[in-house]
């Protein structure tokens, strides 16, 4: 059985700038290849077309404007099977009943089928006999928020003045004698759900410049976020990357067609972004020589400084990198800000690396010592000033087959949400027209998909 995400559009505004951002951002956090996505603006009919098929395990319903930024969903789908709480979301504790917010939560469609697919929907209060309930004594916050709600023993009445959202659902899932689990805290601290239809003034304001700053407790943290990335665009390094090297491509797609990567040939002129070390094993896996001309080009001057002491002082032994990163650090400024996965351990992430390039600790450092041969050139292009990418590319001197990775600059998180999907996707092409303008065979990577630029397909 599969997996669905529900992305559910219950915005009650028509403001298509502000509706598309959310929509970009969504397509930005929740691009999971393990999760079917459907988006919707008719939960109950959704969840019932789902469930009549009987093909799905469980569902993830997301309204728009809700991101979970650093984890993947199916961490909820782990809380409700080691719980065996079919419901995991926002539990509310006020009005005299139990409901759940609509921003974020797992439903156990088994359970759901099981309990007839009520609906989600608020409707009229009333006076109804239920089960007994028991409730956590804690609470994330206020005093209606409690770590979970099971059934206890016998029935009471309540009295509502609103049947709010889910209400229903968990009234069904604890007459049949189950649990609810709330979102718990290590979930929480990492996403952010804007309220749009309580703040779309702000949140247009920020849309529109990033740079707006707000006193709204929720939207503090989120924008504040995104802003920081662009505070520390110019001191941030990259230090380890499991970003693959490509060893094939996806179905054929794109400007000029997706090409296997095996078909570039010995690469003449190279430019690249400084995303820590993945240069290295791209030049190898194509095919490089002494001759070759590399550019590493980048918005941060602590990364292009990073790339030159390395070429300088050390000597391309993995086993070493450690060291060499630990003395880059005493020798310059403690606001540079290092990137990787720093949850993970250090050797972890090498072996991922190594893993990602297929490349052994001896063939790494061959490739670095004929790497240290080639001559290097370093510049700070920001890729989305298109009056620099037109200097750039026009004056560089692009020859023979050349090859330019960057990585995923046009699809990042602080330029999504500063400047949408569609703006980004016109500063791509602006490099792409340049490109194409150039000598050769001119091939371009960008979020691990290659694409032929000019020239022939094949030597």
């Amino acid at each position: 059985m599969s997996n669905i995400l529900v992305i559910y559009d219950n915005t009650n505004f028509d403001n298509e700038f502000v509706t598309e951002r959310l929509e970009d951002l969504t397509n930005f956090y929740y691009n999971q290849p393990n999760w079917r996505v459907i988006t919707t603006c008719d939960l109950d009919g959704m969840l019932q077309k789902i469930a009549a098929t009987g093909a799905t395990e469980y569902v993830i319903v997301n309204a728009l404007g809700h991101y979970f930024r650093h984890g993947d969903h199916t961490e909820l789908v782990n809380i409700s099977q080691q719980t065996g709480a079919p419901l995991v979301g926002h539990i509310i504790a006020r009005n005299g009943y139990y409901s759940i917010d609509a921003q974020y939560f797992c439903l156990d469609m088994r359970v759901y089928s099981q309990l007839g697919t009520p609906s989600l929907m608020p409707r009229a209060g009333e006076t109804f006999n239920g089960v007994v309930t028991e409730r956590s004594a804690e609470n994330f916050h206020d005093d209606y928020t409690p770590y979970w709600v099971r059934p206890g023993t016998g029935t009471q009445d309540y009295t509502v003045t609103v049947r709010e959202f889910g209400s229903d659902l968990v009234q069904g899932i604890l007459e049949a004698g189950l649990p609810i689990e709330n979102i718990p805290e290590s979930i929480r601290s990492r996403k952010h759900y804007l309220y749009p239809n309580d703040n779309l003034v702000e949140i247009e304001n920020f849309f529109r410049d990033y740079r707006y700053e707000t006193k709204n407790i929720t939207l503090i943290k989120y924008f504040d976020a995104i802003r920081k990335y662009f505070e520390d665009e110019q001191r941030s390094v990259y230090v380890l990357s499991t970003e693959p090297v490509l060893t094939s491509s996806p179905a054929p797609a794109g400007l000029s067609g997706v090409v296997q990567p095996t078909s570039v040939g010995n690469i003449d002129f190279y430019v690249g972004v400084c995303g820590a070390l993945k240069t290295i094993p791209l030049l190898h896996k194509n095919g490089f020589t002494s001759a070759t001309q590399v550019h590493l080009i980048d918005i941060s001057p602590a990364a292009l400084e990073y790339q030159r002491y390395l070429r300088e002082n050390w000597d391309g032994d993995l086993t070493g990198y450690q060291a060499i990163h630990q003395r880059f650090r005493q020798q310059y400024p403690l606001d540079y800000i290092y990137c990787w996965k720093s949850w993970n351990s250090w050797e972890s992430e090498l072996a991922s690396f190594t893993q990602g390039c297929a490349m052994t600790l001896a063939e790494f450092q061959e490739a670095w010592q004929l790497y240290l041969s080639c001559d290097v050139q370093f510049h700070q292009v920001d890729l989305m000033d298109r009056d620099q990418v037109t200097k750039f590319v026009q004056t560089i001197g692009y020859t023979g087959t050349s090859y330019t990775w960057v990585s995923n600059a046009y699809y990042m998180e602080h330029t999504t949400a500063a400047h949408g999907s569609e703006w980004l996707a016109e500063r791509y092409l602006h490099l792409v027209r340049q490109l194409k303008t150039q000598p050769g065979r001119v091939f371009i990577e960008r979020n691990n998909q290659l694409e032929l630029l000019a020239g022939p397909r094949q030597r």
